[in-house]
């Protein structure tokens, strides 16, 4: 190992270690079915008074979920992955704005 390397290691062994925040709820997700205008609108309308970070994936690209521009530039014709990425809101509540548009299996 290299004296650079040494150095750097010691570094970030120095960096205060990342704490949880208390009352954050982090990461689930969900399988939408978001394959109409109506239900497209609905949806950002159900989540946009949601506090926190959210996004939709399908494959490779991810966008912000509150974004109804981006959803509208994502392939809607499979259902689309919702994440909770970080909110201080209960994940119940979340679950309940967006249940009618959770994709049947």
């Amino acid at each position: 190992m290299s004296h650079r390397s040494a150095a750097v290691r010691s570094e970030l062994q120095d960096l205060p270690q990342q704490t949880v925040r208390k009352g954050v709820e982090k990461m689930k997700s969900y399988m939408l079915d978001l394959n109409s205008i109506d239900r497209v609108k609905g949806f950002v309308k159900a989540i946009e008074v949601f506090d926190g970070y959210f996004d939709l994936a399908t494959g490779r690209y991810v966008i912000d979920a509150k974004s109804i521009m981006g959803i509208f530039s994502m392939d809607l014709s499979k259902p689309v992955e919702f994440r909770v990425l970080e909110t201080h809101e209960k994940l119940s509540a979340i679950e309940a704005a967006i249940a009618p548009y959770i994709a049947k299996e």
